[in-house]
């Protein structure tokens, strides 16, 4: 799992997903989401038909058996001896069909080869591709048993491929020594072997906190290849505490940055089920790191000369700037920050990153919102922020009281807000009402018939109010409309605007089950009914994104 990035604590008011983590990283997390997406398949639908072959019913006579039910026949005769391993990466060509002639999928249509790693796809393309050398050409009939096991939505029964291999991406092969470690090789308290095969660069070695960048190969003692970043084409960043072992964390902090070595991690050191028996061996490189840093003395309690808000928030002044104005609850600012947990482990920085972060102080939570608008453009201060008026113990979000250093760069109050409309309160008699309780009323009347679908993507210029008249939201204020998907916003956005044509201007009364609920979970979200004036822009085409055969 990675270091929180700051983006979460942003709650999007209209759209219901946020970013995390920065742009080009990749996390433990990340890549069993990523080959997640690349399990998909058939969910797109096909631009045009590929005939089935003739024997697509049943696998003939001359095609080769395996022992567990795969059936294939080879079509076109590759180049070359080098054939994929389990964990090799993959890029291919490909077409599938139910055994009835159906074609359910196909990368030939789309003209866009598919990429994946083979140990994340369905059991026949696991073991079918291992077969194959590049360039060839295959014809496979895999029983269900081997591909989706009668998963609902996925093609039942047997399936049948022709694939063309493409392109190979192999592991480096197991080192010599990889049994056992050489006689010259290093061993710690704890029992981990290495060999140092390039020192490094500087002094400093990451700490058992440290976000670290490592590329790695890893293999059992037999020389079984495990896991390796050369085969996803891109490094790994994890944070060493968090979904690692004692040995892995060991061994990284031996490095300094830029450091390879050769490790032998006992059994022992492993203590976890996700990883085979026995000793590990990793050819381990710790590309780059960021050391976490230190708490404050004062971290798990704010101390006597602190001050304290109305709401909770307790801060104390580190460092004063020249004064003057200070930032609204609307205000957009720019920070350099650090975040602890009250037993001093920090969970987040921008400092250590280099750059300051940009958010609006409405939708970040509320002890941010609150302590911010107690300093000036240039001050540095602490704040303790109490459990309710941060993530109020939110599951997979930092627990407790939080603490925050937080210098504020600067900031930009917004222009005053957008009127409420005078009926505001409540629906009036002349709007529509829906099934769901979505009421609405149009307000400019749009031109042609197409109407956006669920699944669509568009571009609005809305403004949000509350009940009372309060704005909460205005791409229209901001200057900038909004493009994004009807799926991934509140409810009665994606039913209200499937009413709309292009250009059409509505006005919802949207109720709080169909908006954020009575009492919002998210931080900074709006309670109750809702009323917006959107005005429907664009209904944008989405890009195509292609599916790829898997679990």
């Amino acid at each position: 799992m990675s270091l929180l990035s700051f983006r979460p604590l942003v709650a999007a008011v209209i759209l219901m997903t946020a970013c995390t983590g920065d742009q080009g990283e990749t996390t433990k997390t990340d890549e069993a989401t990523t080959e997640q997406k690349e399990s998909k398949l058939g969910d797109k639908p096909m631009k045009e038909k590929i005939p089935a072959p003739a024997d697509v019913a049943a696998p003939p006579a001359d095609a080769t058996k395996t022992e567990s039910g795969l059936a294939y026949k080879v079509l076109t005769p590759g180049s070359g001896t080098e054939k994929p391993t389990k964990v090799a990466r993959v890029q291919v060509n490909y077409t599938g069909w139910t055994t009835d002639g159906e074609m359910f999928d196909s990368s030939v249509t789309r003209n866009r080869p598919a990429s994946f790693q083979l140990n994340a796809v369905i059991a026949g393309w696991t073991e079918g591709l291992q077969l194959m050398t590049q360039g060839e050409k295959t014809r496979f009939w895999i029983p269900e048993d081997l591909a989706y096991k009668g998963q609902p939505g996925k093609p039942a029964g047997m399936l049948v491929f022709d694939v063309e291999l493409l392109s190979i991406t192999n592991p480096p092969p197991a080192p010599p020594d990889v049994a056992a470690p050489p006689a010259d090789a290093k061993k710690t308290a704890s029992g981990l072997a290495y060999k140092m095969v390039d020192e490094g660069e500087g002094d400093e070695h990451p700490v058992a906190d440290a976000r670290v960048v490592v590329s790695f190969t890893e293999w059992t003692s037999d020389g079984t290849v495990v896991d390796s970043t050369v085969v996803k084409g891109r490094p790994m960043t994890i944070t060493l505490s968090e979904n690692t072992f004692p040995g892995f964390v060991e061994a990284v902090s031996l490095l300094k940055k830029n450091g390879k070595a050769m490790f032998w991690i006992p059994e022992s050191l492993v203590q976890t089920d996700q990883q085979p028996k026995g000793t590990l061996v990793y050819d381990l490189q710790l590309m780059s790191f960021e050391n976490p840093i230190p708490a404050p003395p004062d971290v798990a309690a704010p101390p006597a000369d602190a001050k304290k808000t109305e709401k909770g928030v307790s801060y104390k002044i580190l460092k004063k700037g020249p004064g003057g104005e200070k930032p609204g609850p609307e205000a957009t600012v720019t920070v350099n920050y650090t975040g602890w947990t009250t037993d001093g482990k920090m969970f987040d920085t921008s400092t250590k990153r280099g750059r300051p972060v940009d958010f609006p102080l409405n939708r970040v939570i509320p002890g941010w919102t609150d302590g911010l608008q107690q300093l000036a453009a240039g001050d540095t201060a602490r704040l303790w922020i109490p459990v309710e008026l941060a993530y109020n113990n939110q599951p997979n979000r930092p627990a407790g009281m939080l603490v925050f250093d937080v210098e504020l760069v600067s900031f930009q109050n917004p222009p005053p807000p957008i009127p409420a409309p005078p009926d505001v309160a409540a629906a009036p008699a002349d709007a529509t009402k829906t099934e769901s309780g979505l009421a609405y009323k149009v307000l400019t009347p749009g031109k042609g018939a197409e109407k956006p679908t669920a699944a669509s993507r568009v571009k609005v210029h809305y403004t949000g109010w509350t009940t009372d008249g309060k704005m909460f939201d205005s791409s229209v204020q901001r200057g900038e409309p909004a493009v994004f998907p009807l799926g991934g916003v509140i409810k009665g956005w994606t039913e209200g605007l499937q009413l709309m044509t292009v250009g059409q201007k509505n006005r919802f009364w949207i109720p709080g089950d169909l908006a954020y609920g009575e009492k919002p979970a998210r931080p900074g979200a709006p309670a109750g009914t809702l009323v917006f004036d959107v005005e429907l822009l664009e209904i944008v085409a989405a890009p195509e994104m292609p599916p790829i055969p898997g679990h």
